[in-house]
């Protein structure tokens, strides 16, 4: 696996850029998520389907929105200015 998995790709970067993000807001998406499906009908494996997709999703949308202010990003990741992109 190293010699194939053991490089800096875009997809890994954005994935460690973007972890503490998405772990703090994905709760909240989960809980109301799970509130609101609550007595939907729905069976249970869709509504897990629905939750993890949405969840991830919106995760991922707020990180975007939070990596475009410096303030949001400090006050979310602690860091002061957006990762760069690095050049192979």
């Amino acid at each position: 696996m190293r010699r194939w998995l053991d490089r800096d790709t875009p997809l890994t970067r954005g994935a460690v850029d973007s972890a503490f993000t998405i772990y703090l807001f994905h709760q909240v998406f989960i809980v109301f998520g799970a509130l609101l499906m609550q007595n939907s009908g729905i069976p249970a494996l869709v509504q897990f389907v629905l939750l993890v997709a949405s969840s991830l999703l919106l995760s991922i949308g707020v990180h975007l929105i939070i990596r475009r202010h410096k303030l949001l990003l400090m006050l979310f990741n602690g860091v002061m200015r957006p990762p760069r992109s690095r050049a192979a």
